[in-house]
């Protein structure tokens, strides 16, 4: 999804760093950032740590080794195209639970991409093999070779509520803000892009209507890691929006 500039909006930047979220920029992903000092430094390095991970079934293809921040941010960008271009394609859609054992796949942090399988299933090495060249044949269009992907067991998510704490931030959850000691609350909206190809995500106008205004998800606490990023960017004229 790229950010359409429609009407009075805030664009709210998060940080993601596995489930821990601070304030620069998720992915919708939990795992690509905008600090990319924050990030570790990719290669081979990253596959030998996922090793000694008992939820790891197979590791494939290589991590390339890059240390540059403006480096690592290509390769995020370019893996989180590769993944897009197979949910639009719906590829795996025949893999997907309950039809077959894929519950999630998107790229991570860390410099790779990862297939997530629900625990307990009978995955085989075939199938494996079938999911990856899905991904190597879609990664070839972008000159990769031997792209890096990992397979792993989890388990399927929990149904939650509105105004539970949620890691990855998702839409259609609570959120608030405090403006002169009041405590306003609202619902997340989607997740955007900005120019810059930078994540966040878009609450209402009158909601985030202050650049650098911190929003909490749930709820204002105490609690450090109830912190979902700040209010990035507010603009336009049409719609309220954020």
């Amino acid at each position: 999804m790229r950010w359409v500039k429609a009407g009075i909006f805030a664009l709210v930047l998060v940080l993601v760093v596995g489930s821990v979220v601070a304030t620069a920029k998720n992915n919708f992903s939990r795992n690509i950032t905008d600090n990319y000092e924050e990030i570790p430094d990719f290669g081979q390095h990253v596959i030998e740590k996922l090793k000694n991970n008992n939820n790891v079934i197979a590791i494939y293809g290589k991590i390339p080794d890059i240390q540059d921040k403006k480096l690592k941010k290509e390769w995020l960008s370019i893996l989180d195209k590769i993944t897009d271009d197979i949910r639009d394609g719906r590829n795996l859609d025949s893999y997907f639970y309950p039809k077959g054992p894929i519950i999630a796949y998107g790229h991570d942090y860390r410099g790779f991409i990862r297939v997530s399988f629900k625990k307990g299933s009978n995955v085989k090495k075939d199938l494996i093999d079938g999911v990856y060249s899905i991904f190597n044949e879609k990664a070839k269009s972008y000159d990769i070779y031997d792209v890096p992907v990992v397979f792993m067991f989890e388990d399927l998510p929990k149904v939650e509520a509105r105004d539970s704490y949620w890691r990855p931030i998702i839409g259609g959850i609570q959120v608030q803000v405090k403006k002169e000691g009041v405590i306003y609350e609202s619902t997340l909206g989607f997740s955007a892009i900005n120019y810059y190809s930078e994540r966040g995500y878009v609450v209402s106008g009158h909601f985030g209507d202050t650049v650098g205004l911190q929003i909490w998800q749930p709820e204002v606490s105490w609690r450090f890691w109830y912190k979902a990023g700040k209010v990035a960017k507010v603009g336009g004229r049409y719609s309220d929006a954020s």
